[in-house]
């Protein structure tokens, strides 16, 4: 029992630092803001996100896993069907369309509510249009609310124009992590 647990424990992701702010961004987050951020607007698909919610850890990352709400905060979601849910994991084929263009993708989230954190991934099982979606959301307390830390990287939007894409990814991320935060905080 003892080995099987350590393996369970060593599969865990770290939980991480928290991110380092800018005095500027801390202003913004204070201020209910949703920070974006990109590692180059034109060429690459890895971004950050940062929001302040006024939950605990728990109802956040808890509303973070809560897919199926998402169909409705979201303009660009237009279904999402969970197909497998069990403690800790769930997984969900997501139908997505905005501007003349649609993916089809699968997802599994996997999530510990009390260390606040989550991972997802690509499910490789699934028929898939896209290559790779993969990232993490972090929760910690900083002083009576809670930041919340998406970082992601994927092609759901690769192929098109830069500017398309940098407005579709800005706008269904304010979107979702409104949304996020919204359902956190009614609890």
């Amino acid at each position: 029992m003892i080995p099987l647990l350590l393996v369970v424990v060593a599969a865990l992701p770290p939980v991480p630092a928290p991110s380092v702010v800018t005095p500027d961004e801390e202003a913004r987050l204070a201020a209910r803001e949703i920070i974006l951020r990109s590692a180059s607007e034109a060429t690459d698909n890895k971004f950050m996100v940062l929001l302040d919610v006024q939950a605990s850890i728990e109802k956040t990352i808890a509303a973070t896993v809560d897919l199926p709400p998402r169909t409705v905060e979201v303009t660009g979601i237009k279904a999402i069907d969970i197909y497998e849910q069990s403690p800790g994991r769930v997984s969900g084929r997501f139908v997505t369309g905005r501007y003349g263009y649609t993916a089809t993708f699968s997802t599994t989230y996997e999530y510990d509510l009390s260390r606040g954190w989550c991972v997802f991934h690509l499910d490789p099982t699934a028929e898939n249009s896209v290559q790779f979606v993969d990232g993490s959301y972090h929760a910690y307390d900083i002083g009576g609310r809670t930041r919340l830390v998406y970082s992601g990287w994927d092609d759901i939007a690769g192929w098109l124009p830069d500017w398309v894409r940098t407005r579709l990814l800005t706008g269904t991320a304010i979107e979702m992590f409104e949304g996020i935060r919204s359902r956190a905080e009614r609890g």
